[in-house]
């Protein structure tokens, strides 16, 4: 609340933004002399002509201090000397000048064009980032030739591929050019180049392989400066590069998975390949609890329409998810969601660009994990998909799934309360509401052990047993009850020394020990990561402020700091041991934020990794440091970038992390009791049976006793208004 801030207008030359009624005439739009002016050009007008202005060189971020913006006339006028903070809107690194763009503006003191920003020591620019290269605010690519000259020894093009197309979309490379002249060769595969074709260039192969690891995140390689050559007059080899390029999940490969659907399966099976045919637009909610098959009923779907030609996307809100699908991504890397929870904020995607055509001839858009969506995407999402589509129709009239389980983990709010979940839960919004239900109820992962299903279903409901606490019994069976239960007895349990050897990486990743808190598993994971045969690796980041300034007194602080989704400045690793994404690199091929890898070899600027779940298991790639920004003052009042490794170990995981994962054996730490809707549900239900389940309540500090006793956190409100049926409490006893 103080002091204000006034938010900055970010622009290119003759892109601003514009807003106009639809019976405006586009001509006078266009020619309207108020449209033109915005607060960044009029900033560089006022540091033209006004002599006040020119007199306190200001940066941008600095001019609200002295002068004010009029809405009414589009100006900046002066006021007295005044509180108000100036800030640039953010821009992403990966959309290239305008992220340059702003760099600069937050170095140059009073421009007078955007030519003057371009200009360093006389030396106009022919862009903005090689005018920042230019004042040296682009770090050097020297670890970056590290990396890629690491890489290059271990002769995988595809994963070298994928790794320099990394690169250029995080690391932001200050001489990108450079970087491909150097490395270009190493992106082709020599089987691809046959000696009957000496003349087909090596430039337009690798660019081909590259661009096709580009296009998910809506990049082009000519977006670095890199050219991609002409095209061959080879055709059989430029359709041999194109099925070189990342390898997609044949659904075609999966024969009879139809006839392997349950009665309910196939009824939900029935009636959305019904609706496909019919044309008709059609959205409707699959609730599957864990366990039930959702997954499987989604490939079953997509395996009719990949054979009978109908196009289908797939998406869901968490990475872990997306994986585990076919041809899975994130809701927010493919449609563009907003980061932040603006009702009034449409996805960012144009209605000429490729994305809008894909969607426009799309006929099925499946999206899991809808339960943990917030109510602005899925209405963010609507609005575009009809602004698409030209027509009033939810989502634009396509067939949609929803899928998901509100007995689990819901939208994460700060300091929020029941009801403020609720809200923020897309179960609050008409376009759920009106949505057909299906429930899927057969517990498919737990079919072996019936007790194991019922009683997660008791718990995903709280319908079981309560204490007057508002607490639940965990059944003796999965509990770890001896004396002075400690929880080096539960990473014994879960794993035994026998285990903790590379050749056992097979059977680690299937284990894991689930907890509610970051530092808790910090703690397991360190403690484990000792007992581990192999010489460990430490990998130290590189934590840099935001303003230079600040570097000196606070880099000691923050190099002790791991905020949520940050990986640790001192990053300690073995080969074999298992770790988990902790962002979404390449969600198209299986890199996605919380996605299990098994470390194959360490060096100190790359990691060589493979996928460990999902559709791409056993994919060997690639991983380098990257930059990562934290900006979230509810978690240090820094603004800092970390460069290091995007993973961490996950020999454990908190319940949140955990959610969509199958595991073989868990234990569940309960140092600290949920506090969440559905987390208690979330952690128990990542097995099969109460065999593969330890769960581990320390005693109480005070009388030393021991519990059986837990907290269970459900808001009932919520998994009414999603049409699930709750039964009655029994009574205590």
């Amino acid at each position: 609340m103080h002091p204000p801030v006034l938010a900055l207008q970010l622009h290119l030359p003759n892109f601003q933004y514009t807003s106009f009624k639809v019976t405006d005439s586009l001509q006078d739009v266009v020619t309207n002399a108020r449209a033109h002016k915005t607060m960044l050009t009029e900033f560089f007008v006022m540091n033209a002509t006004n002599v006040y202005a020119k007199a306190l060189n200001l940066l941008y971020k600095e001019f609200p201090k002295h002068f004010v913006w009029d809405r009414a006339h589009n100006n900046w006028n002066f006021r007295k000397q005044g509180s108000i903070v100036g800030r640039i809107v953010t821009a992403r690194p990966t959309d290239q000048e305008r992220y340059f763009l702003r760099l600069l503006l937050q170095y140059r003191r009073a421009p007078v064009s955007y030519e003057d920003l371009r200009t360093v020591d006389g030396v106009t620019h022919d862009s903005f980032r090689n005018a920042c290269v230019a004042l040296g605010l682009l770090e050097s690519d020297i670890p970056l030739v590290d990396c890629l000259r690491e890489a290059a020894l271990f002769q995988m093009p595809h994963a070298f591929a994928q790794l320099f197309a990394t690169i250029l979309v995080f690391c932001t490379p200050s001489e990108p050019i450079q970087l491909w002249e150097m490395f270009k060769q190493y992106c082709v595969p020599i089987t691809t180049i046959s000696s009957s074709f000496p003349l087909f260039p090596i430039d337009r192969a690798a660019a081909i392989i590259v661009e096709k690891f580009l296009e998910p995140f809506g990049m082009h390689i000519h977006d670095f400066g890199i050219c991609m050559p002409e095209q061959s007059e080879n055709g059989l080899i430029e359709i041999t590069l194109q099925q070189a390029s990342p390898a997609e999940f044949n659904l075609v490969t999966l024969p009879g998975i139809i006839d392997k659907l349950n009665l309910q399966q196939q009824f939900v099976f029935n009636t959305i390949i019904e609706k496909l045919h019919n044309k008709k637009p059609y959205v409707c909610f699959v609730d599957g609890p864990a366990g039930t098959g959702k997954t499987f009923l989604y490939t079953a779907i997509l395996s009719y329409t990949s054979d009978h030609t109908i196009k289908s996307i797939v998406v869901a809100t968490s990475g872990v998810a997306a994986s585990l699908l076919p041809n899975g991504q994130t809701a927010h890397s493919k449609f563009k969601l907003p980061l932040d929870s603006n009702e009034h904020k449409t996805c960012q995607i144009s209605k000429q660009s490729t994305l809008a055509n894909e969607l426009r001839h799309t006929n099925l858009i499946i999206w899991d994990e809808i339960s943990m969506a917030r109510r602005e995407l899925i209405e963010a999402f609507d609005t575009t998909m009809r602004d698409i589509m030209d027509n009033n129709i939810s989502f634009g009239g396509k067939v949609i799934i929803f899928g998901g389980d509100f007995r689990q983990i819901t939208p994460v709010i700060r300091d929020g309360t029941k009801d403020q979940y609720i809200e923020a839960s897309c179960v609050s919004s008409p376009l759920f509401t009106h949505a057909y239900k299906f429930h899927l109820t057969v517990n498919m992962r737990a079919q072996n052990d019936k007790s194991f299903a019922t009683f997660l279903e008791e718990v995903g409901n709280n319908s079981c047993v309560n204490n007057n606490k508002g607490e639940i019994q965990i059944p003796t069976t999965s509990l770890i009850s001896l004396e002075n239960n400690n929880l080096l007895q539960l990473i014994d349990k879960i794993y035994p020394q026998n285990l903790l050897h590379p050749s056992s990486s097979a059977a680690l990743i299937g284990r894991s020990i689930l907890t509610p808190t970051n530092e808790t598993v910090d703690t397991i994971n360190n403690q484990i990561i000792e007992s581990m045969f192999g010489e460990p690796i430490v990998l130290i980041a590189r934590d840099v402020t935001k303003d230079p300034s600040q570097q000196a007194h606070y880099e000691d602080y923050l190099n002790t700091l791991t905020p949520n989704g940050m990986p640790p400045h001192r990053l300690v690793l073995k080969t074999g041991a298992p770790i988990m994404l902790l962002c979404n690199l390449d969600p198209t091929n299986g890199l996605s934020n919380g996605t299990r890898l098994v470390c194959k070899q360490i060096t100190r600027n790359l990691l060589q990794a493979e996928i460990a779940t999902g559709p791409q298991k056993g994919t060997l790639c690639f991983i380098p440091r990257i930059p990562l920004k934290l900006n979230n003052i509810h978690e240090c009042s820094v603004e800092f970038i970390r460069t290091q490794f995007p993973v961490k170990l996950c020999f454990s995981m908190t319940i949140n992390k955990s959610q969509g994962q199958t595991l073989d054996v868990v234990g569940v730490y309960m140092k600290q009791p949920v506090f969440m809707h559905g987390q208690l549900y979330v952690a128990l239900s990542r097995v099969k049976s109460f065999d593969s389940l330890h769960v581990l309540i320390p005693s109480d500090i005070n009388t030393g006793i021991h519990s059986s006793w837990t907290k269970n956190i459900v808001y009932k409100k919520l998994l009414q208004l999603a049409g699930i049926n709750i039964p009655p409490l029994p009574n205590p006893t």
